[in-house]
C-alpha cells in the first residue's frame, strides 16, 4: 500500500472514530438511553475496549465520557 493511500485510510479511520464518539456522547445524554450504561452504549457504537474509548472521548471532548453524561445532564443538554 502506498503511503499516500495509508495516509487517505487514517484519515477516513480517524472521520468514522470521530463520528462514532459523537454517537455515543449524544446517547448517554438522550432520555431513552439513560437507562443504559456508557459500557453498553459504548459497545452499541462498536468500541470493544473500554479503556482506548475512554482515551479518545477524554482527547476529544476533554472530559470522561461519565463527567460528561454528569454535566450535560445537569445543564439540561440532551
Amino acid at each position: 500500500m502506498s503511503r499516500r493511500a495509508a495516509d487517505d485510510r487514517g484519515k477516513g479511520d480517524s472521520r468514522i472514530i470521530s463520528q462514532r464518539l459523537d454517537r455515543v456522547r449524544t446517547d448517554s445524554t438522550n432520555p431513552d438511553d439513560m437507562h443504559r450504561t456508557i459500557a453498553m452504549i459504548l459497545r452499541r457504537w462498536g468500541f470493544r475496549d473500554p479503556s482506548y474509548f475512554v482515551r479518545r472521548f477524554r482527547a476529544a471532548y476533554g472530559l470522561s465520557p461519565w463527567e460528561w453524561r454528569r454535566v450535560a445532564t445537569a445543564e439540561g443538554e440532551p
